[in-house]
């Protein structure tokens, strides 16, 4: 995974950790950047799992 896209994942974890601290359950990355056919312009396909009482 490259620098950018971790910088990325970082930021979305620290903003789940402020909008609903506790409840992030999962980030899951797939697509070209989990399969490691990236390129330049690729895009970061994220799955994120936020469990709380809101659902």
């Amino acid at each position: 995974m490259n620098k950018v896209n971790q910088k990325i994942i970082d930021a979305v974890i620290e903003k789940a950790e402020q909008v609903c601290p506790d409840s992030l359950a999962l980030i899951g990355v797939y697509g070209s950047a989990a399969t490691g056919d990236e390129y330049e312009k690729s895009d970061l396909d994220l799955l994120i799992l936020i469990q709380d009482d809101e659902g």
